[in-house]
């Protein structure tokens, strides 16, 4: 567990070194040079592989190589790419969140449905859409240390946070349907009057 925490750390700096955190003020961070880049990537895998020890490490290659990590690495696909092009990719992936947000709601979690070919596809979108959303992040981090994009990133914090208050009023309203529901199955039906024989 501590070397765990200590690797989540180790992210955290690493992650810290090439990019600054999310926020619509411009940074005066300045982005490292390509040499610079190189040697921090090989930090981070000698330490991955010092922490993993080719299986004899206390951590498993799985908790090693977590969406943090996977995050880290996607940095460096997008380091060097010119400012217009991180904005249309930026835009792209905002484009493609909205029209992958739910409209219809899910269905109540059940062990059938788990176990769901549909809902293992599922799964996977709500992943795929977690790694599109942190890779819509890492971009906007990097246009941090770019001149001029500030409007641009207070553009599209400003859209992710309205798209996050939609989804959360969307979880919020499934919940309340949720909790009403059973309580109108479970109210027995009026039995109808007898009628008189006579």
């Amino acid at each position: 567990m501590v070397m765990t925490r200590v690797w989540k750390e180790i992210l955290n700096v690493i992650e810290g070194l090439l990019i600054p955190p999310l926020s619509n003020v411009s940074s005066d961070m300045k982005p490292l040079t390509d040499k610079e880049v190189d040697i921090v990537f090989k930090w981070l895998k000698f330490l991955r592989d010092y922490f993993y020890a080719g299986g004899e490490g206390p951590v498993p290659l799985e908790g090693l190589q977590n969406q943090k990590y996977r995050d880290i690495l996607s940095i460096r696909l997008y380091y060097d790419w010119h400012t217009d092009a991180l904005m249309e990719e930026c835009v792209r992936m905002m484009q493609q969140s909205i029209r992958a947000s739910p409209s219809v709601k899910k269905r109540a979690k059940s062990v059938y449905s788990q176990r769901n070919l549909g809902t293992i596809k599922d799964r996977k979108r709500e992943k795929q859409k977690e790694k599109e959303g942190s890779n819509g992040e890492t971009i906007l981090r990097i246009l941090r240390m770019r001149p001029g994009t500030s409007d641009f990133i207070a553009q599209q914090l400003f859209a992710m946070n309205n798209m996050q208050a939609e989804r959360e009023a969307q979880e919020r309203e499934a919940q309340k349907r949720k909790l009403q529901r059973p309580k109108q199955q479970t109210e027995p039906p009026v039995p109808p009057l007898p009628t008189s024989l006579s």
